[in-house]
């Protein structure tokens, strides 16, 4: 089976001054290449941020014809250490973006 989750950050909270650090320089000049460019999304930038600096995979909200910024993420992960690895580093991420 398969995990979905999505998440609606409250409306304002997400803006286009914050990041998460990515620790590849190549894969940094990459992202913030892409979330400069006129019309993204604050939600589609935070899922670029948290792709390039976790390797977590999620998909903005906004993309699914919805008013709503935030993510959905779908965990297919069969061992339960990785998964809660993996929403564990979500959690630690989101806190740290919003706080950047």
């Amino acid at each position: 089976g398969a995990f979905y989750m999505a998440v609606a950050f409250n409306e304002g909270l997400l803006n286009n001054r914050q990041s998460i650090p990515i620790g590849n320089a190549e894969v940094k000049e990459f992202v913030e290449g892409l979330v400069s460019q006129p019309g993204v999304s604050p939600d589609k930038r935070f899922v670029y941020y948290m792709l390039a600096a976790t390797g977590i995979c999620t998909v903005p909200l906004s993309s699914f014809c919805t008013p709503l910024q935030g993510f959905r993420v779908t965990l297919l992960e069969k061992d339960e250490d990785e998964c809660r690895r993996v929403y564990a580093t979500l959690a630690e991420k989101i806190d740290e973006y919003l706080h950047s």
